[in-house]
């Protein structure tokens, strides 16, 4: 019996070493908790409303004064559109294609608001890549303020430690376009991708500053002349914005955007560490309201305009949501053929375009009709072609709808 406890004592101290051990040389409890909200599909409806609870973030104010949008919550009524041969309505559009939020906006006004699982007006939805065409806008605003002189200067003219990696030579615009000709695999659903590798050591484990994470891929084609989706290029476009603008990427979104807009809630964007030298990640993770998103699109729609006043020029937002170079053209960008690609954003050929993130996040603007869709979704990937072709499918059933009611 003695023998046996003393078998038994051996075991347990055994046991405790082992744990001790483990304990020892696994990353943190938060490390863990940010690789399995991020990669756990089981967490997917979670993550697209809690992001902003799992890392550090960095504060967009809104100002005193919110901008209350009027409704016409009679508009759609009668509103269907056909997918693969059957009517859809709005409640499909919610169900079917794991809807988290939507918002329709006609003329300035919410003519649709809903949401699902649990989400609601005060939800803060993560943004995945959706962000990218703020940070072209706030270039806009950087450029008209004369902190940029020209969006043709070389990076390396505000960046100079980039002169010396294959960064050398690409020019803002390039950069805008996805057109660096730097190589990085931005493949969704590759577990060895480029974006993968760049967010697990800028955000999650915080090995290098998300600055220093981007700039350290090889050069595979002659800048301007080939699109590479690339979501580092948008940390490298929102280091410069911070060099040269001496403030932080939130506080110029606040300055410009949302304080300005009337944003109804303060928005978290995540940064790759605590503290005042963190950093916003350009790419992913800007974490707001769905009616402030769909109040940045009305503010685009709009030409720059908001009540009555020009923020930034309609001829910067022209020329950010236009397809000017053949490599950009529409059907050669994307898995979607329907889709171009302008300064970071999405465009297609009868003049609407679109900001764009993984997993069904969305806001889409057809200027000429006074449409904004703005939409939160939790994907079970990062792309699902018949979810992207529902979309779509939806999107020409509104414009479908507005003209038939613009006729009568």
């Amino acid at each position: 019996m003695k023998r046996i406890a003393q078998i038994l004592f051996a075991a347990i101290l055994g046991a405790l070493a082992i744990i001790g051990l483990t304990a020892r040389f696994l990353p943190p409890h938060d490390v863990i908790a940010r690789y399995v909200a991020l990669t756990d599909t089981d967490q997917i409806v979670w993550t697209a409303k809690n992001t902003s609870e799992l890392f550090p973030t960095r504060v967009v104010a809104r100002g005193a004064q919110s901008a209350r949008l009027e409704r016409d919550p009679n508009f759609l009524n009668g509103f269907a559109y056909s997918f693969q041969g059957q009517t859809r309505t709005l409640d499909n559009m919610m169900r079917d294609m794991e809807t988290l939020g939507l918002i329709v906006l006609h003329k300035g006004k919410i003519v649709y608001e809903n949401y699902a699982a649990g989400s609601g007006p005060h939800s803060h939805f993560t943004s995945y890549s959706l962000v990218k065409s703020f940070v072209s806008t706030l270039i806009g605003f950087a450029v008209e303020d004369g902190f940029i002189a020209d969006i043709n200067d070389p990076l390396e003219t505000y960046l100079p430690e980039l002169a010396q990696t294959d960064y050398a030579g690409v020019t803002i615009k390039h950069a805008l376009q996805m057109s660096s000709g730097i190589q990085f695999d931005d493949r969704a659903n590759n577990s060895s991708q480029d974006t993968i590798n760049f967010i697990l050591n800028a955000v999650v484990l915080n090995n290098k500053t998300a600055f220093e994470a981007a700039h350290a891929h090889p050069r595979a084609a002659r800048p301007g002349t080939v699109f590479n989706y690339n979501t580092a290029e948008t940390q490298i476009l929102l280091e410069l914005l911070t060099r040269v603008t001496k403030m932080s990427a939130a506080d110029f979104m606040s300055a410009k955007i949302w304080q300005p807009l009337g944003m109804t809630h303060d928005a978290f964007w995540v940064i790759d560490r605590p503290g005042p030298n963190g950093r916003e990640i350009g790419g992913a993770f800007f974490n707001a309201a769905l009616d402030d998103w769909a109040r940045f699109g009305l503010f685009i729609s709009q030409g720059g305009r908001w009540n009555g006043t020009q923020l930034l020029s309609d001829s910067w937002i022209s020329g950010a949501t236009t397809t000017s170079a053949p490599h950009l053209a529409h059907g050669k960008v994307d898995k979607n053929w329907r889709k171009g690609y302008g300064l970071h954003w999405w465009t297609f050929a009868d003049g609407a375009f679109q900001a764009d993130g993984s997993r069904g996040q969305s806001l889409y603007i057809d200027p000429a009709r006074d449409l904004v869709v703005a939409r939160a979704s939790a994907w079970e990937a990062d792309w699902v072609a018949v979810h992207d072709d529902q979309t779509h499918a939806f999107y020409d059933g509104l414009k479908a709808f507005i003209d038939a009611r613009a006729a009568e």
